[in-house]
């Protein structure tokens, strides 16, 4: 069974998500750019953001610890929300504040699995909590932008990526005050965290340990068809978004467009997620490289 805060945790990333990411399209055409302007823009900043995933990895295994590293994620989230809002209509302005924001919030999902640990066998309950509220999100969002325009969309960005951080922090209050009152009440680590408490990673090796694994033939092709797949649902999702603006459709329709696959999803996840734990797991079992669990 998942502990009740982390299904507030991924839940508040679905609404988190769901505030910006299906409405990046929108947002870029509402400050003046074209088709060829929100491609560079939205190209540009995820290459910038790129590097995120194996820096804000590196920060979790190390001397910054899961825990403290998923606060800074939604505080550089946030920050980076309020720079677009504040941001204006210059194409290199809008590249640096979105990829602020991609930076700091599209690492959240590989950040809280591990966290996991031995509950891993619930993230699909979980994955439910992340698209009910993604989509409820999207929706909610599409229909706020309507009424009032993007600002207060990006307001709600900024401030759920801040009740993110919130909710990371909140079993470390919880044990703490249980502690001051009764030691027997106490909330023990989360899956994942190191022994003290601290979040550190365990057993996760020197980077040379890991030389084999990233060599495995299994993994560099199963990356190679993530990258392809990726490519082509993340150029699917601009194009999409851009022809329903040209269509007259309107960011509601954005919205309900982006709400309407996480609905379908709701329960497990997708095949993807799905096929990449399992790649994962035979990738390491074969390449010889240490354990990466708990101990």
């Amino acid at each position: 069974m998942t502990r009740p805060w982390l299904r507030w945790l991924y839940g508040a990333q679905g609404v988190s998500l769901a505030l910006l990411l299906p409405f990046l399209v929108p947002l870029l055409d509402d400050r003046g750019l074209g088709a060829a302007g929100i491609g560079l823009v939205l190209g540009a900043s995820g290459l910038v953001s790129l590097p995120a995933y194996p820096a804000w990895g590196a920060l979790a295994d190390g001397w910054l610890g899961r825990r403290a590293t998923l606060v800074l994620t939604g505080a550089t989230a946030a920050a980076g929300g309020a720079w677009v809002l504040v941001a204006g209509d210059d194409p290199v302005v809008l590249t640096l504040a979105l990829s602020t924001a991609l930076i700091g919030a599209l690492p959240w999902g590989p950040l809280t699995l591990e966290t996991l640990g031995d509950e891993s066998s619930g993230y699909g309950r979980l994955r439910a909590w992340a698209s009910l509220g993604w989509a409820g999100a999207a929706i909610a969002a599409g229909l706020a932008w309507m009424q009032a325009g993007p600002g207060p969309v990006l307001v709600a960005f900024t401030l759920s990526a801040l009740a993110v951080s919130g909710l990371v922090l909140l079993p470390t209050l919880v044990g703490r005050r249980a502690r001051r009152g009764d030691p027997a009440g106490a909330v023990p680590a989360h899956g994942g965290d190191s022994a003290d408490g601290s979040g550190r990673g365990v057993g996760t090796g020197r980077i040379r340990d890991w030389l084999p694994l990233l060599a495995s033939s299994i993994l560099l092709g199963f990356m190679l068809g993530l990258l392809v797949a990726s490519v082509g649902e993340h150029a699917a999702w601009r194009y999409i978004s851009l022809r329903i603006l040209e269509q007259g459709g309107g960011v509601l329709l954005v919205g309900i467009a982006a709400a309407l696959p996480a609905i379908i999803e709701r329960s497990p996840s997708s095949p993807a997620r799905v096929a990449w734990p399992a790649a994962w797991d035979c990738a390491w079992s074969t390449s010889g490289a240490p354990s990466w669990r708990p101990a």
